[in-house]
Order: C-alpha cells, then structure tokens, then sequence
C-alpha cells in the first residue's frame, strides 16, 4: 500500500496540471518551459520543492540529486543540469567556467605563465557548419559577408563585425544563451569557411597579455552587450489563462442565477438593440465558463446556449468578447492599421529569400502587372508565407506540404456552389473522424477576381467583406471561443496573433524562422 502511494504522490508531483494557483511562479515557468523547452514536469517538480529563479541560480550538484531523487524523473534531472551549465547565472555554469579557463602555473624556472587552452575540452556544443551556413544564408548581413569574401579572399574590419553581429543576432531573435562552448565553436568554424581569419578574433578564453579573468572577443563583447540592452518582447498569454478565466470559474451561485437569465433573454433575441449589446457585454463571465467548461472540440455546447454566435453578424458580438478580454490593449486594430505597411516589407522579405516553391513563384507572378486587385495582392502574400516559412511537424508528427498549409489558410472556390459542396464535405469527413474542424478562410472567385470571403467552423459561417478582416476573426475566435488553428498552417496564425495582437501563441510563437521575420520587420519599422 505504502509503495503505491508514494508513486501517486510522485505522479502528483511531476504534473504541471496540479500545481497549486497559489503556488505558480511565471517566471519560473517562463524559464523552464519557454527559453530553455524543457518537459513542463521539471517546472512541478521544482515548485513542489519550493524552488524560485533565484533558487534556481544556486542549485548544485546534491541540491540537483536531493530534488530529482526519483529514480524515473532522472533524464529530468540530467535535462535541466545540461541547461544549467550553458546558464551564465547558474553556480553549475561559474564551476564550470572556472574548471575551462586557464589557471596560473609556475613554471620550473619559477615563471609564472598561462598554458594552451586548446588541449582542454570545453562543454559539449551543438554547434555545426551547417548552422553557421544557414545563419549566413538568411540574414542579409550574413549574405554580405559571404559575398565580400568570394571577391577579396579576406575579411576586412567592417564585415568581421557584421559577421559577429549576424551569428549573436540569431541567439538573440531565438532567446538563446550563447554559451562559451558555442562561441568557441562558432570561432572554430569561422576560420574553416574564412582561412584568413583567427579564432581569437572572435573567441578567446582569456587575454593573458592583460590577464583578464573572463572571456573576450567580438562574439563574445557583441553578445554580452546586445544581452544588457535587450529587453524579451512584452508578449500576452493567451486569454484562457487570464485572470478573467479565474473570475469566470469562480462566480458565485447568485450571480450564476441573475446571468442565466440574462443567457435566456439573449437565446430569444436578435444582435439589433443597445440592450441587447449591454446584456451581452454583462453575460461575459457567464460566456467564459460555458467555453472553459466545454469538453466538446467544437464548442457545441457553448453555442448551442449562446446561438447568438451563430447568426450571420455574430462575428460582431466574437468582436465584443475580444475587446472585453484585451480592453487594455492600444493594439487592437494594429492589424489594419499596418497591413498596408506590412505587406510591403513581407514582400522584400520574400524577394530576399530564395524562393523555391513552384506554385508560390506562380503566384508572386500575378503581382508583376499592375492591375492586380488588394484581395489577390493579400490572398498572394498569405499563400506566398508558408513557401517562405516552412510548415512544421503536425501534433501528429506528421509533416504538412506547403500547399496543404496554402489550401488550408485560404481554399478558394469558383462559386458558391462549389463553395457549398465543399464545406459540407468538409464538415462531414471531420465529424466523422472526430477531427476538431479549425476556423479556416474560403474566398469565392478566382485568384485573379476574389468576389467575397468566409470564415467557417464545423457551425459558423460568416460572410465578411475582405480576407484582412477574416484573418481578424479567426484570431479571435481562437483567443475568445477557444477553438484551435489548422495545425498545417500554425505558423501563419502564430505570426499574426504574435506581431499584430501581440498574443504568444505556444512554442510555435517562439520558432526560428518566424522570430527572424519578426526581427526583419522590426528593423524596418519607424
């Protein structure tokens, strides 16, 4: 009995799901689970040992084996200690760092000097002539480099630095730590791809001409001075972890009472009235608890008690919730305020990457002329993403095809007859396989004459006048009524959530390619 009971206890432990509300450390979380991806089982199992960032930074090697004493949780242990040695904060990361660097020896003759630091073996690095190619190729100051050096053979001072500049760019877009094991890799790899160059340029353990304790070099020097100045994007969570998703779980029976019968008066009546938009706006926390309570994939029940979602305009009254959830927000129309802005500089992204995608180069092709129309330009620039963004693996593990990640943010139809057919196809193959059926974009027309958009679920329908404002409406229909993007195309929609509404969408917010693109249209920006 004893023995099954500990092991509930430790389940219990290493379950993030039971982590007391009172208990949460954000920060913490943050830490664990975000910057540095490890399983969300570390971050229970060290707030139930009371442990904070700042603990954290003093946790040694017995304290590490006194947490982690389960025998099960040890590839646990091992994750986090691995990260604790690239952490510069971290006590493992200073023994480390003062096991790797250079120690005074005396000599036979009774001088003092600093031994080669090449024959000591630094922290393993993941660091591969691959990844320095691939920063290179898509960073246009890496770009410049590469090109200096085919035609002169040598770097000059100028481009060492935007060389320098480009590699701890890329720790910085992707919050990484850029550890000592890395720069010296990175300095390493430098010198194979450029023969002219040193590694101490780059990377050195320690200047014994000066007798300097700490590391230099532009790798170095560039990284720790980008790391003072940089501040990690101000992003929200999203909504169903707010703290109106709290006040909603916890209304009190009367007030249950008192907005039921608000919820009744609203089934009965149309969107057309100041009272009702008043009795909507009051209903709110009552909403939120249908749609946390909610199992069903496809918020059945939630819109079966609220049918007002369902009426023709009842993205109005998703509109309403939104602005509720998100009132302290000055970025709720950044989305149309900048579209013009951003389709601009999204389409020099694009120029500047080498597009390969055979239909998305098609479709770049109908924005040559000038009598495109604004839909095809913004219908172009949203299939063109997943050419340029590669889709990512599926929850599923599978692997989506960029044209399937195409299709699926935006299915055109010629009529509303094939667009009807479609959908009701659609909905049937999912409800069968009981598949969640994702907002999703269909446009009727042609690429080149795009007459009018929809926004679909397995229930809405929503006829609205332009794809901006659809793109609009499936955010917010993810952040009000819950209900999930296309997996095949998450990127897109973590992009939009994050840039224009600034709203993290899980880790697929935090993927390289879409913190590079961020980090390109921040540059550009007034």
């Amino acid at each position: 009995m004893d023995s099954k009971e500990e092991i509930i206890v430790d389940d219990m432990l290493c379950n993030p799901e039971y982590v007391d509300e009172a208990d949460e450390n954000p920060g913490l979380r943050q830490l664990i689970t975000e910057f540095w991806r490890l399983d969300p089982a570390i971050y229970a199992i060290l707030i139930a040992h009371g442990y904070t960032v700042e603990y954290l930074k003093i946790l040694d090697e017995k304290a590490l084996n006194d947490v982690f004493s389960v025998a099960k949780w040890t590839g646990h242990k091992y994750a986090l200690r691995q990260k604790l040695l690239f952490w510069e904060e971290s006590v493992l990361f200073q023994k480390t760092v003062a096991e790797i660097e250079p120690v005074e020896v005396e000599r036979s003759n009774g001088q003092v000097g600093v031994p080669e630091t090449t024959n000591r073996k630094l922290i393993p690095t993941t660091v591969t002539k691959a990844l320095l190619d691939t920063i290179l190729e898509r960073n246009e100051k890496g770009k410049i480099v590469s090109k200096y050096h085919q035609l002169h053979q040598h770097l000059d001072k100028t481009h060492r630095k935007f060389l320098a500049h480009t590699i701890v760019d890329y720790y910085i877009a992707n919050q990484l730590y850029f550890s000592l094991p890395d720069m010296a890799r990175f300095a390493e790899l430098i010198t194979d791809r450029f023969p002219a160059e040193n590694t101490i340029t780059y990377y050195n353990p320690r200047d014994s001409s000066t007798n300097k304790k700490h590391p230099s070099g532009m790798l170095y020097d560039r990284f720790h001075k980008r790391k003072k100045t940089s501040v990690l994007p101000n992003v929200r969570k999203p909504t169903f972890f707010s703290e109106q998703k709290q006040a909603a779980a916890q209304l009190p029976q009367e007030e249950i009472n008192r907005l039921d019968t608000i919820k009744v008066w609203l089934r009965n009546n149309f969107a057309t009235s100041d009272i009702f938009s008043k009795q909507w706006k009051d209903s709110i926390l009552l909403r939120l608890r249908s749609i946390h309570q909610d199992r069903d994939i496809n918020k059945i029940t939630v819109l079966t008690e609220w049918p007002r979602y369902l009426d023709e305009n009842g993205y109005l009254l998703v509109d309403v919730d939104f602005n509720f959830l998100y009132e302290k927000s000055d970025e709720q129309c950044k989305l149309f305020n900048k579209w013009e802005w951003f389709c601009t500089n999204f389409n020099e992204y694009i120029l500047s990457n080498n597009l390969r995608d055979h239909y998305s180069l098609h479709l770049l092709s109908l924005l040559e002329g000038a009598n495109f129309t604004q839909d095809t330009r913004d219908f172009v620039l949203c299939s063109v993403f997943h050419g340029v963004i590669k889709p990512v693996r599926t929850s599923a593990k599978k692997l989506p095809t960029i044209l399937q990640a195409q299709l699926d943010t935006c299915f055109v139809c010629e009529t509303q007859e094939d667009f009807a057919e479609s959908l009701d196809s659609l909905r049937e193959e999912y409800e069968t396989a009981g598949i969640p059926f994702s907002p999703r974009v269909y446009a009727i027309g042609t690429t080149n004459h795009l007459e009018c958009f929809y926004v679909v679920t397995n229930k809405l329908l929503y006829k609205l006048p332009s794809l901006v404002r659809c793109l609009d409406v499936v955010v917010k229909l993810k952040f009000t009524l819950d209900l999930q993007f296309p997996e095949s195309c998450e990127l897109f929609w973590a992009l939009i959530s994050r840039y224009f509404y600034n709203i993290e969408y899980n880790n697929k917010s935090r993927n390289t390619q879409i913190l590079q693109l961020i980090t390109h249209l921040e540059s550009h920006e007034q």
